[in-house]
């Protein structure tokens, strides 16, 4: 796999057994290439054989592209799809001021995407989806001003998008009937924490629940468990950060945290 600075790649079995391997971009753009190398290794989602052994990244199909950084990777049971939240572009005002800085640090949602086309193209780093316009616009690495859409309206749209630089790292399909009925159809989202919002406070550091109706998340999230961080959310000063998501056979949702070092169990008591 890819190394560099975002070596993490989240991994899932779709329905016929193949493994399924998210890779992030390991770059924040491609300074204005076209076309963007990166992509070549990167920014998507792989499927390899798991009859094989001793694979390498070209041994894999590349089934999705265009996707920053495919890090909450998942199959949905209900309808066997391949799901994924990704991350919007980082530190926009930094590298190019025209983006206003209250902008970067709102705009670019971290969307919920359904797999539903081989080799779809969700347009990094040409694009990026901005949650408040609820638009893909242009980047402006390749001539966009953050509000002009270009061509990138053309692209897939998300199924949803939550705030700005949350950073979701796992999402889990509720699949058990020991939940109360609100939490049995929908997906739990294990968002790290920004790192990417000022001048605003930092955010995220949280479990979300997305609901779902008639197959389609809504926009109506909530959010689930919170309180990891303690009393302050920031990557240095937080005391835990939500990683990873697994759910018992008593309906238990277990919370990994990759600062504190620990393993939370949220458990249901029917009344």
């Amino acid at each position: 796999m890819p190394g560099g600075s975002v070596p993490s790649n989240t991994i899932a079995l779709d329905r016929n057994g193949n493994l399924l391997v998210g890779i992030p971009a390991q770059t924040a753009g491609c300074g204005g290439k076209t076309p963007c190398p990166a992509l070549e290794t990167s920014a998507g989602i792989w499927r390899f054989d798991t009859g094989e052994r001793n694979q390498v990244l070209k041994d894999g199909t590349r089934i999705a592209t265009g996707l920053r950084s495919p890090m909450a990777l998942a199959i949905n049971p209900r309808d066997t799809m391949i799901y994924v939240v990704t991350h919007g572009p980082d530190s926009l005002h930094d590298r190019y001021p025209q983006i206003d800085a209250t902008v970067a640090a709102t705009h670019p949602g971290d969307e919920m995407i359904r797999v539903s086309n081989f080799q779809a193209n969700y347009g990094w780093p040409y694009c990026y989806y901005d949650v408040i316009a609820a638009t893909r616009v242009m980047s402006p690495e390749y001539g966009g001003d953050g509000k002009a859409p270009g061509n990138c309206d053309r692209l897939i749209r998300p199924l949803m998008s939550f705030p700005a630089h949350w950073e979701p790292t796992a999402m889990l399909f509720s699949n058990s009937q020991k939940l109360p009925e609100k939490y049995r159809n929908g997906a739990f989202v294990a968002f790290h924490g920004s790192a990417h919002r000022a001048p605003l406070p930092e955010d995220g550091y949280a479990v979300a629940f997305v609901p779902f109706k008639g197959g389609v998340p809504s926009m109506d999230f909530e959010i689930f468990a919170d309180g990891f961080a303690g009393a302050m959310k920031s990557p240095t000063g937080a005391r835990s950060r939500p990683a990873g998501l697994a759910q018992g056979a008593d309906g238990s949702l277990y919370v990994s945290d990759d600062k504190g070092g620990r393993i939370w169990r949220i458990t249901y008591k029917g009344q």
